[in-house]
């Protein structure tokens, strides 16, 4: 019996392709199915984080940096990423309490993802710097370290804090990248909203 080779591979190809297919459409209904869920946790993260910087707020509004398309979720200034979507913070009766943004600083050779909390004068209320896989960071991750920056403001002479105030000074002099990236990107998403709020 003769096989012809050339209608065997046609009908292995036209399976292959028939799973592939199946496999996308399977692929595209499990996102659309937990796309829902993803973007509703990432809104409940966003404000558990929102609540630890100003735990006394009662309204977190949304809004945009720049006229970029609503896709756009990240803009670049002097190359530190920035979050095109910041929240102003308000009390129960409306009034404005202060800001919180979201920037990425240049550790190392990791990001630094960063929630800086303003007050409504741009003064630095409180930083978080989020989890990440920068090393030399990791000391950062505890708030205390963080608090030095609290009270500053971009146009103080003590603007970046002295950091030999601080206890561990052998854990931050090992980590003078971290710092620097930590005080750019709030040197510059704080020059983003002076302009944006025009003060």
């Amino acid at each position: 019996m003769k096989i012809n080779l050339k209608n065997e591979y046609t009908i292995a190809a036209g399976k292959l392709a028939l799973v592939a297919v199946v496999g996308i459409l399977l692929v595209c209904v499990t996102y659309i199915s937990l796309h829902p869920f993803l973007k509703e946790n990432k809104a409940n993260r966003e404000f558990k984080l929102n609540k630890e910087l100003f735990p006394d707020a009662a309204n977190f509004v949304e809004c945009e940096f720049t006229s970029l398309k609503r896709e756009a979720s990240y803009f670049y200034k002097n190359n530190i990423r920035i979050q095109n979507k910041y929240y102003e913070v308000k009390d129960n009766d409306g009034n404005l309490k202060g800001y919180i943004t979201f920037v990425y600083g240049n550790g190392f050779y990791s990001d630094l993802p960063l929630c800086v909390a303003f007050t409504d004068t741009l003064q630095i209320h409180k930083v978080l710097l989020l989890p990440t896989r920068e090393l030399k960071g990791k000391c950062w991750e505890d708030n205390k370290l963080l608090s030095i920056f609290q009270g500053c403001s971009t146009d103080d002479s003590t603007f970046p804090p002295v950091t030999s105030g601080v206890d561990v000074v052998d854990s931050i002099s090992g980590a003078t990248v971290t710092f620097n990236g930590i005080v750019d990107a709030i040197r510059e998403v704080i020059n983003v909203l002076s302009l944006n709020k025009g003060k």
